[in-house]
């Protein structure tokens, strides 16, 4: 509703050139409210994304060969995986993929789920340059996972695709792909593997 003036100070604003605004100040403070409510999201937005940013620099900032400090880090050391199959990396207990050995952890799962998924399996080559500057914990935890997988084969092609909905034909071709993922970013193998289409 509109604030209406007296009249004799409406004739000194029109004598001076004042003009007095038509509107409804209710519709204007509830306009003021919308916008208040956007800035404050807004601010939420930045914050949570500006924890976001500095917790990914500080998982390739390579600033201590120690890693980690504890588990809630570990999140920081590889990218999030997308849950590509029907297992839930970030949940699935480690024994119920054969993957409770020394020296292999959470990380090494969502590894597997990221890097090795359907939606990054033909990226593997964009991924060796970084990888070479991640912490040397995380770089010993996927070389000892995929050694694991490798000599022990844990794993059953069911499994694997649970995890990464990539599906091999049977568990030979699945222990070769490893082997050259292992080869690829351990041992300089050139030949970025393939996984199948």
């Amino acid at each position: 509703m509109s604030i209406d003036l007296p009249s004799e100070l409406v004739w000194i604003m029109d004598l001076t050139g004042l003009n007095w605004p038509d509107v409804d100040e209710d519709e204007l403070r509830e306009w003021a409210e919308h916008v208040r409510e956007f800035a404050r999201g807004m601010t939420e937005t930045h914050d949570d994304t500006d924890v976001l940013i500095k917790n990914l620099g500080g998982a390739y900032e390579g600033a201590s060969a120690a890693g980690p400090a504890d588990e809630e880090q570990l999140w920081n050391t590889t990218l999030y995986p997308h849950p590509g199959g029907p297992t839930d990396p970030t949940t699935v207990a480690l024994a119920d993929l054969g993957l409770d050995v020394p020296g292999v952890d959470r990380r090494f799962v969502n590894f597997c789920a990221g890097m090795l998924g359907v939606e990054a399996v033909d990226d593997l080559g964009l991924l060796r340059e970084t990888f070479d500057r991640a912490w040397p914990d995380y770089r010993d935890t996927v070389k000892a996972g995929l050694l694991h997988l490798v000599r022990n084969k844990p794993m059953t092609v069911d499994q694997w695709y649970g995890l990464t909905y990539v599906r091999f034909p049977d568990e030979r071709e699945l222990t070769a792909y490893r082997a050259q993922v292992y080869a690829y970013l351990f041992d300089g193998f050139d030949a970025m593997p393939l996984a199948p289409q």
